[in-house]
């Protein structure tokens, strides 16, 4: 069938010129379409003569069962095989593509990661890449039809990948390269901070923000207002401020690689929160007595405006300065072979008994331990 419509095309062509004019002076109705009647005309007219229920078999095939043939239809049965040739070049073209793309990122990876120093120009260029925009960008990326506007849906790592590769081929804006997704996982991972291989969106968007080189923190907190701001009216009630201000206080210890949230998480959580309370209050203060704000909805200028008179320790406490995220650097826990870190606290090591050959005595003991390095209850007494 496929040979049948090949030849038709080429005869049609042959005798007037293009599909477009055979159809013009086939479509004696001028209705745009071809019956059935016309179709058989049409065939004889290029010497393809056949049996009658062969041809009603074949246009009623071609029309989709209809009464008529449209022009896009017989577009279709002429250049179908034309079609599948140029589709399966372009396929080829495609996979050659994407195997030189593989082997340039290959290549630029090898380039940005071959030492300490080229490391940490390849995390400082990657850093600059985390704009305002582009953290607008990852929201939007990351949401789904499955998850709500609010964006305090879990996000699992698996799609939380397939949503960032889709920056390494976009085509306007900030683009990653392949390698940067290495980046952004692992800044994925520190977010989940429980190690629950989910970490919520609006806290991993949050944590973008703060690690943005943008120096001007008002409009970071913008930002953030416009994130919490689900229903894109301008304004947040008190009761979405305040959850706004502890998301803020407790990603801020992320990027700043404080070394209490790796070993006192608890802690470390319950002081984020007293600090995200102690500049909610300051900053509802404000609102009611210096811009007289009433009814317990507050607008984005208005939020800005009382964080302004605030002291810049206040707005400190909710966006850090600008961070240097060399952390990036080192394998995550997932990634696992993480090489040891500093220890907090400091724990004081105990010294060690003098060994017999010691001519001066030990200058401190361990503690808790007796005298001499003898086992502790080992019945030994102090003269």
């Amino acid at each position: 069938l496929t040979k049948f419509w090949a030849e038709v095309k080429l005869r049609l062509a042959k005798k007037f010129g293009s599909i477009q004019m055979a159809f013009r002076k086939l479509d004696s109705s001028g209705d745009g379409q071809i019956s059935f009647l016309e179709f058989c005309d049409m065939l004889t007219l290029i010497n393809i003569p056949m049996d009658q229920r062969i041809l009603r078999q074949l246009f009623d095939k071609a029309s989709g069962g209809d009464r008529a043939l449209s022009m896009e239809e017989l577009k279709t049965l002429l250049l179908d095989r034309t079609i599948r040739k140029l589709r399966f070049v372009m396929q080829g073209f495609n996979s050659k593509q994407e195997r030189v793309q593989t082997y340039i990122h290959r290549f630029v990876r090898r380039l940005a990661l071959n030492d300490e120093v080229s490391r940490t120009l390849a995390i400082d260029r990657f850093q600059r890449k985390l704009t305002l925009d582009f953290c607008k960008d990852v929201w939007k990326a990351l949401q789904n039809e499955e998850m709500d506007s609010t964006g305090r849906e879990p996000l699992g790592r698996a799609e939380f990948s397939k949503a960032t590769e889709s920056f390494v081929v976009k085509e306007v804006g900030i683009r990653l390269l392949a390698y940067e997704i290495t980046f952004m996982q692992r800044i994925f991972d520190r977010v989940d901070r429980r190690r629950n291989g989910s970490v919520i969106v609006g806290d991993f968007v949050l944590t973008l923000l703060m690690l943005s080189v943008h120096t001007d923190k008002l409009a970071k907190v913008a930002l953030a207002f416009e994130l919490f701001d689900t229903d894109g009216d301008g304004c947040l009630l008190y009761e979405q401020i305040m959850p706004m201000f502890l998301c803020l206080c407790s990603q801020r210890p992320l990027v700043e690689d404080n070394l209490r949230i790796m070993y006192d998480l608890d802690f470390q959580e319950e002081l984020s929160a007293q600090e995200g309370r102690h500049a909610y209050e300051l900053a509802l203060w404000h609102l009611h007595r210096t811009i007289k704000v009433e009814g317990g909805i507050v607008t984005k200028r208005e939020l800005i405006e009382a964080l302004e008179r605030l002291p810049a320790e206040v707005i400190g406490s909710l966006i850090p300065g600008v961070v240097r995220m060399r952390w990036a650097l080192r394998p995550s826990w997932f990634e696992g072979d993480e090489p040891p870190s500093p220890v907090w606290p400091p724990r004081r090591t105990p010294l060690q008994p003098p060994s017999p050959t010691c001519s001066h005595p030990p200058v401190a003991r361990p503690p808790g331990g007796p005298p001499g390095g003898g086992a502790e209850g080992s019945g030994g007494r102090m003269d």
